[in-house]
């Protein structure tokens, strides 16, 4: 084995070239290829020049005659990696600013799951050799029953090209334009390894029949990433709480594909071992409809698996490096993929932090672990995800830890008696299906309590700061100044309790946040004695008509739709509001409150913790039936 010190020479150039790779990948387009290789090798230059000296005068002149060969050869390999990243990334550039047909008549495979919406049917299809994001109409959507990435069918459609789209999701999805779909049809052809794919997310589907709608769809993405029937109160809940990795496949999905097939592995030789594993990596890619953070955990583990059988060491920051450059050689365009962002940033967290900060920590050796382990893989997401969403909420830490053992669990039992289930009567699927629901409820119910939390989100800043603190805090409790006093440990704290100071509701009688884009509905919340108040109300029936009261000239509906109520939510939580105390629903008249409250209303009391109030025009008070008692 070689030393510590030596292992990151040895690393330090395939981690330059990944970097560069990686800037080829984003800049190629717009900058010079020779530039990039010129910036390339001036990086990699000076640590092949360290680890030649360190080997010159060790031995023979040839022995040292060697090594320079071998350096050379590593910087010319490098340059060319990047230069290859650049070019390629250029070409599909150009490619996806080609010329579009108007019209599109044909057959084309699924490249994606069709997702439904409000609007329709949605699904990304590969036609005439381009990826197009096509929309079936009503009208076709009967053609698609059944059907999934990878099956044919034959269409007929207009093309249009995007406008307004983000330019990195367009990239990343290799799409050249949007279709609108007239007419459709299935078409033979599927390619069989799409036909098993197929057939696993048809038995994991059918083995989940004993659970609720919600919960189906959140075991679907824990175990194979499928979140297309997940609501969108329910991607708020796991957004807000740090846990959307979860409903995306990833290496830790892929980890325990592996250990599964653990026990079959260990009764063979390395080389059927090693064609084992790259089987199993391989179907795995093709079943989860190869994200990028699959490609990638893949990649890795590929490699890993062959410096086994060689016999060689390598350190986990190497294999990250040599497979951004693999993946990214293979699809430069994976540069502009969020998810391998994240994937990429998570995984260089793990690997440069997890160690230190597990040795680092108090405690019991059962709780660091999982602690540090979250804390490094926040630390390399953070910067990206508050870069690309906004600001992330500090629940994330306690609910990682306490989602990821029974997500954990999900994942690995899901997948196997998914499948099982999928093929016994529905009496035995449901008793066998009893850990798989339990572990689902349990990563939900942490989802929606952590949502819940009154907690404001962060930007970089203020994670930056929460660190620093935490550091300080993790130094002086170890005892590292044994003359600290107690004092020192709680101004190390105070900051943190600064930052995630719940927003208060103030004494004012003007509303704190108003909407405007909810359709026919009105909100606004407002504090009332010291309690926070939502109120809803539809839009004015006719424009310019006046109002004699706190609901007059009011439409009687007052509904909201799902992406509504999720929008609503997250709108609050970013301004630090989780719960109110009451959801105020204003109508025409007395006579229309005691019909309950509209559609999405109450799933919005219900994420908020709330209490539904209905008032009506002649109320003379804002006092939510006259409840409220000043404190």
């Amino acid at each position: 084995m070689s030393a510590p010190g030596r292992g990151h020479r040895q690393d330090a150039p395939v981690i330059a070239c990944a970097v560069a790779a990686t800037a080829a990948a984003y800049l190629g387009p717009g900058l010079p290829v020779w530039l990039l290789a010129v910036v390339v090798l001036l990086g990699a230059l000076p640590a092949a020049l360290r680890t030649l000296g360190s080997h010159v005068g060790r031995g023979s002149l040839a022995a040292d005659a060697r090594w320079l060969d071998r350096a050379v050869a590593g910087v010319a390999a490098g340059a060319a990696l990047v230069a290859l990243v650049g070019l390629r990334s250029a070409q599909d550039t150009a490619g996806l600013r080609a010329a579009l047909p108007s019209h599109i008549e044909g057959t084309a495979e699924l490249a994606s799951d069709p997702e439904t919406s409000e609007l329709g049917t949605e699904a990304e299809v590969v036609a005439e050799g381009r990826r197009f994001r096509a929309r079936f109409p009503r009208s076709v959507e009967p053609a698609l029953e059944g059907m999934r990435s990878g099956d044919r069918l034959r269409l007929r459609a207009r093309v249009r090209p995007f406008r307004d789209a983000p330019e990195g999701w367009v990239r990343s999805r290799h799409l050249a334009g949007g279709l609108e779909v007239a007419e459709a049809a299935p078409a033979r052809g599927t390619r069989p390894w799409f036909s098993v794919a197929n057939r696993v997310h048809d038995l994991l589907e059918r083995g989940s029949a004993s659970m609720g709608s919600e919960h189906r769809s959140l075991y679907l993405g824990l175990v194979v990433g499928d979140d297309r029937g997940q609501s969108e109160l329910t991607r708020f809940r796991f957004r807000a709480s740090g846990l959307t990795h979860l409903l995306a496949v990833s290496g830790q999905n892929l980890a325990f594909v592996l250990v599964l097939l653990a026990p079959l592995g260990r009764r063979m030789g390395m080389r059927s071992r090693w064609v084992l594993g790259l089987a199993a990596m391989a179907g795995f890619v093709v079943v989860t409809r190869a994200e990028p953070s699959v490609l990638r955990a893949a990649t890795m583990a590929g490699l890993a698996l062959s410096a086994n059988l060689s016999g060689r060491q390598v350190s986990g920051a190497r294999l990250l490096g040599l497979a951004v450059m693999v993946l990214l050689v293979g699809d430069p365009m994976l540069v502009h993929s969020v998810g391998f962002r994240l994937s990429v940033a998570a995984t260089a967290g793990l690997v440069v932090l997890a160690e230190p900060i597990r040795a680092r920590l108090p405690g019991p050796g059962w709780l660091r672990l999982p602690l540090a382990v979250t804390l490094a893989a926040q630390a390399g997401a953070v910067p990206v995800m508050t870069a690309t969403f906004g600001p992330a909420s500090l629940v994330s830490v306690p609910a990682n830890v306490l989602a990821e053992p029974a997500a954990g669990a999900v994942m690995t039992l899901g997948m196997s008696s998914g499948i099982l289930s999928g093929v016994l009567r529905e009496e035995v699927a449901w008793v066998l299906q009893i850990p798989v629901r339990a572990g689902v409820w349990w990563v939900d119910e942490v989802a929606t309590r952590a949502s819940q939390l009154a907690v404001p989100p962060l930007g970089l800043v203020g994670w930056v700061c929460v660190a620093v603190c935490t550091a300080v805090a993790v130094w002086l409790a170890r005892g590292a100044h044994r003359g600290a006093p107690g004092s020192a440990m709680v101004l190390a704290v105070l900051p943190l309790l600064v930052l995630v100071r719940p927003a208060s509701a103030p004494v004012t009688d003007q509303p704190v946040w108003a909407s405007s884009d909810y359709g026919t509905v009105q909100l606004s919340l407002e504090s009332l004695c010291g309690q926070w108040v939502l109120v809803a109300a539809g839009v004015p029936a006719s424009a310019g008509g006046g109002r004699d009261g706190p609901g007059a000239g009011r439409t009687s509906s007052v509904e909201l739709g799902e992406a509504a109520v999720a929008g609503v939510v997250e709108e609050l939580w970013r301004i630090g509001v989780a719960t109110v105390r009451w959801v105020v629903v204003w109508s025409e008249s007395s006579s229309e409150t005691s019909g309950g409250a509209g559609f999405g209303i109450e799933a919005l009391a219900g994420q908020l913790r709330a209490e539904v109030v209905h008032r009506h025009s002649g109320a003379q008070a804002p006092d939510p039936a006259g409840r409220c008692v000043a404190v």
